[in-house]
C-alpha cells in the first residue's frame, strides 16, 4: 500500500471529514492472491480449486463481458487483472465423489486413471448449487453423448474400472474454465502454465485433467 496524500478538502466541507485524513492506495485480496502466486503476467493462468473455483489473469487487453470481473492490475502500470468466480467447484467433485466412488478419493483416482481422456465423447455438467459463470439458476446433472443426445446417465464402460460420471465432472468443469476465461482475453494459445492452489490441488490426477484440458503444463505453488 501506499500513502497518496491527505483526503480532498471537499470532503472536509462536505462530510466534515478531518483535515489530516490520509487517502491510502492498495490492493484487494485476489489481486494480492494473484502476485502472491509468482504469476508471471500474461504468460500464465491462475487456477484456485477451492470450495469455489477463480481463474484469474493479467491481460494487457480486455472485453468486457456481463460474466467475471475486470480489475486494475496491482503492480503492472495500463495493465489488467481478469477473474472468474464458479460456485459448483470442490463441493461438487466431492459429492460426485460420493455417489460414484463411495465416498473414496483412492477410488475416485482409480476410477478417472480407468476412464481414458475424452471420456469416450460423453460429457457432464454437475450443478450442486446455482452456477455464476454461466449463470445458471436450476440444480442439476446435465449428461451428453459425443453427438449431443442428452442422457439421464452414462452407459457403464467398456474399460475395467472406469466411470464416466467420474471423468466428466473435471473435463466439464475445467472445460468450462477454459472457454469462459477466453472471452476475458484469457486464452491458452498465449499462455505456457497454469499455476494451481486450494484444496483440491493436492490431488494430481486431478490437477492433471486441468492440465490436460487447458493444453499447458500445470505447476503447485
Amino acid at each position: 500500500f501506499a500513502v497518496v496524500g491527505p483526503v480532498s478538502s471537499y470532503w472536509v466541507r462536505r462530510y466534515g471529514v478531518g483535515p489530516g485524513c490520509a487517502v491510502v492506495a492498495a490492493s484487494g485480496d485476489n489481486n494480492n492472491s494473484l502476485l502472491g502466486m509468482k504469476s508471471r503476467g500474461g504468460d500464465d493462468i491462475v487456477v484456485s480449486l477451492g470450495t469455489s473455483d477463480t481463474v484469474t489473469s493479467s491481460v494487457r487487453e480486455v472485453t468486457p463481458g456481463l460474466e467475471g470481473h475486470v480489475l486494475c492490475h496491482p503492480v503492472i502500470p495500463k495493465g489488467f487483472m481478469v477473474m472468474l468466480c464458479f460456485s459448483n467447484g470442490s463441493l461438487t467433485r466431492e459429492w460426485v465423489r460420493d455417489q460414484f466412488a463411495g465416498g473414496s478419493w483412492e477410488t475416485f483416482n482409480s476410477a478417472l486413471q480407468a476412464t481414458p481422456v475424452g471420456n469416450d465423447g460423453y460429457i457432464g455438467f454437475y450443478f450442486q448449487a446455482q452456477e455464476i459463470v454461466p449463470q445458471h439458476r436450476r440444480k442439476g446433472v446435465y449428461r451428453f453423448a459425443a453427438d449431443g443426445t442428452a442422457l439421464q446417465a452414462f452407459p457403464r464402460p467398456a474399460h475395467p474400472g472406469a466411470n464416466y460420471d467420474v471423468r466428466a465432472v473435471l473435463e466439464g468443469q475445467f472445460l468450462s474454465r477454459r472457454v469462459h476465461s477466453a472471452k476475458l482475453g484469457m486464452r491458452c494459445e498465449n499462455v505456457s502454465r497454469v499455476v494451481v492452489c486450494g484444496g483440491a490441488a493436492a490431488n494430481n490426477h486431478i490437477v492433471q485433467v486441468l492440465a490436460d484440458v487447458f493444453g499447458v503444463p500445470a505447476f503447485r505453488d
